[in-house]
């Protein structure tokens, strides 16, 4: 399981196990840079937008799935994690971290 504290706010624990079986349920979050994404690719599904812009659309994220924010390392995400949880307090945003180093070139989902 990953945990993240942020500030006063802390994410849901994010339950690999289950996400790597049932990525279909969540609506996944890519912070990357287009060119991060493009030449290396995580998810066949995902929704890609840059850190900045995360409150900007937060509809378009489908609040009635949970959603799983990464990026490439960890940091990014923390941060788009809680600017997605801000905007959408009613849906649960977990941070997949540094956890994203499991996954390799886009899986198929």
């Amino acid at each position: 399981m990953v945990y993240k504290q942020q500030g006063e706010q802390t994410t849901p624990a994010t339950d690999l196990d289950y996400f790597k079986e049932h990525q279909s349920a969540f609506t996944i979050v890519d912070i990357r840079n287009a060119p991060e994404v493009k030449s290396e690719p995580k998810f066949g599904q995902a929704l890609n937008t840059r850190c900045p812009s995360c409150a900007k659309g937060p509809r378009r994220y489908l609040p009635i799935r949970p959603v799983m924010v990464h990026c490439a390392g960890g940091y990014r995400s923390a941060a788009g994690s809680s600017i997605i949880q801000s905007a959408l307090p009613h849906t649960k945003v977990y941070d997949l971290s540094e956890a994203i180093t499991q996954f390799g070139k886009k899986q198929i989902i």
